[in-house]
């Protein structure tokens, strides 16, 4: 996670009584404070995904500690994810909208569909990502 681009949650609200797991995020998520994040190690353009049907409000006070600066989302349905409409090019779709100023089209998953299925749509994606 120290290297992550972006972080999905799936249905975790954060709770405060989740010391552990909230003490484990701050080690390995750093939020943005000075700029040059080779010194710091902290995030700079990182994106905080968060899938979960709780309310929005009290889900962004959950997460804000680790949110840098506008660089996050909020769902209630998976379907409507990054990792959802950009299977395996999440990251790609990221950089091109904040760093490269570009929109890019949706290339979302197949809903309805058995895991074979699911596996077999992916199957090109993953081969290019080997070439």
């Amino acid at each position: 996670m120290e290297k992550a681009f972006i972080f999905t949650i799936f249905g975790y609200s954060a709770p405060t009584t989740d010391t552990a797991a909230i003490d484990f995020m701050k080690k390995v998520w750093k939020k943005t404070g000075e700029r040059d994040w080779k010194k710091t190690g902290e995030r700079e353009l990182e994106e905080i995904e968060i899938i979960n049907i709780e309310n929005r409000d009290r889900l962004y006070a959950s997460w804000e500690p680790f949110i840098v600066r506008s660089h996050y989302r909020i769902y209630d349905k998976y379907f409507d994810s990054i990792m959802s409409n950009w299977p395996r090019r999440s990251c790609e779709k990221i950089w091109d909208q904040f760093a490269m100023l570009k929109l890019t089209d949706e290339n979302p998953q197949p809903k309805g569909v058995d895991l074979k299925t699911l596996q077999e749509w992916h199957l090109p994606l993953v081969k290019a990502e080997s070439e």
